[in-house]
């Protein structure tokens, strides 16, 4: 059974357009970044080279953290499916279980999610091989500089958004709430950001705040030019605590949902 609601969840959402939308977005997003002069919110200026790995790192965890706004509908309306189009009775009298049910919905648009979010990465690197960008403020394509903050940082990210969408759906089943709590979450992220940079224990602050950045900011906050250009950022001492605190909260929450 949990197969099945699974393979449904990811099929549902892959022959959506929206979907690749969502895809489009991040991955113009964070094209401009890389490639236009003009922006540079990714870091990469002076001598930090454009697609350097600290500046990868860092533009996955904005992203993340400002997306979120767009994709809320994406885990948000999952199971509020199944009432808008009365297929909810029919459904609940099969013998699937709520695991199945539950589970195989939330982890099919979870994936769907890390497929978007996979338009953040695949931005960068189109962005960084442009024949208008200097190839002198750039480095060789390294898969690495890629893949590990991806894994380490944006996956843990939109497991905590997916809980908290998921949640928000399955629980007030209100079209309006599913669409309106990215705005909110928004919102309450850069003003909590804000309070997090006037406490005093800087570690505190880098554990409480959500999507790692202030927890980033702390780790290679005494980085040279050279260690940002030439060291992926290990997901270790307090953003290795960020995320295993906010993964655990995503689990958690899940968990009461269930």
């Amino acid at each position: 059974m949990f197969s099945a609601v699974f393979g449904f969840e990811v099929r549902y959402h892959l022959t959506r357009p929206v979907t690749y939308l969502y895809l489009t977005v991040f991955f113009l997003l964070s094209f401009f970044f890389v490639a236009s002069d003009a922006v540079t919110i990714g870091g990469g200026s002076g001598q930090v080279m454009r697609n350097a790995p600290w500046v990868i790192a860092q533009l996955m965890l904005v992203l993340v953290a400002v997306g979120q706004v767009i994709v809320t509908g994406l885990v948000g309306t999952t199971v509020l499916r199944d009432y808008q189009y009365q297929t909810h009775e029919l459904l609940f009298t099969t013998p699937i279980t709520r695991g199945a049910y539950l589970g195989g919905r939330f982890l099919g648009s979870y994936l769907v999610m890390a497929i978007v979010h996979l338009g953040i990465p695949l931005g960068m690197v189109v962005g960084s091989v442009m024949p208008w960008v200097d190839k002198t403020k750039v480095l060789p394509f390294d898969l690495a500089t890629y893949a590990m903050p991806f894994l380490g940082l944006v996956l843990p990210s939109i497991l905590l958004l997916s809980a908290i969408f998921f949640a928000v759906g399955a629980l007030s089943r209100n079209l309006f709430a599913i669409y309106t709590q990215g705005i909110f979450l928004l919102v309450a992220w850069s003003v909590s950001s804000r309070l997090f940079a006037d406490l005093e224990n800087r570690t505190l602050a880098a554990v409480l705040e959500p999507f790692g950045l202030e927890a980033f900011t702390l780790l290679t906050r005494y980085w040279t030019v050279a260690e940002k250009n030439s060291l992926i950022v290990p997901v270790g001492g307090p953003l290795l605590l960020n995320r295993m605190v906010w993964t655990a909260v995503a689990l958690g929450l899940f968990g009461a949902t269930f």
